[in-house]
């Protein structure tokens, strides 16, 4: 995924005075969510459409996962269902499309940030009783770290700090 995370979501109004940020709170006070790493290979593909598009329809989504592949065609009614169970997971949730109420467009209850961030920090408690160190410590002895991204480590420490 190479380190870069989309911004949190604006406050974009979706129909009259709601906001994607006040659906994605009420919605994330009820939920219990899957991990990201219990999702199918597709489901993540779905999800990582969704976040990117900040919203899409169905045929958004068929349309990038199809372009995106050398495998036969995507039929419609697969990627709806996969997008539905999304929904029923947790994942999305859906609305009208403005432009066109016979179309629904799909939003992320959760960031992509904060779905990371979430697995992460069970990944911490489960195999490393919770230490953040510990997993950061891996990641810097482990995984080959570039100089590049030991500098952008660094600079996010010092931000932190101040």
């Amino acid at each position: 995924m190479g380190g870069t995370f989309l911004p949190p979501l604006d406050t974009t109004t979706i129909s009259g005075s709601i906001t994607v940020n006040s659906i994605i709170a009420q919605t994330t006070e009820t939920m219990t969510y899957q991990e990201l790493n219990t999702l199918g290979t597709q489901q993540r593909r779905v999800l990582e459409i969704v976040w990117q598009r900040s919203g899409a329809t169905v045929q958004e989504v068929l349309t990038e996962l199809n372009a995106a592949s050398n495998a036969p065609p995507l039929a419609y009614t697969t990627v709806l269902a996969t997008m539905q169970k999304l929904e029923k997971a947790g994942w999305l949730m859906h609305e009208p499309s403005p432009e066109n109420s016979r179309t629904y467009v799909y939003w992320a209850t959760r960031t992509r940030c904060g779905a990371i961030g979430d697995s992460l920090r069970k990944f911490a408690d489960t195999f490393l009783d919770g230490s953040k160190t510990l997993l950061f410590q891996h990641f810097v002895d482990d995984t080959g770290l570039s100089e590049e991204e030991l500098d952008e480590i660094k600079r996010m420490i010092e931000k932190k700090k101040r």
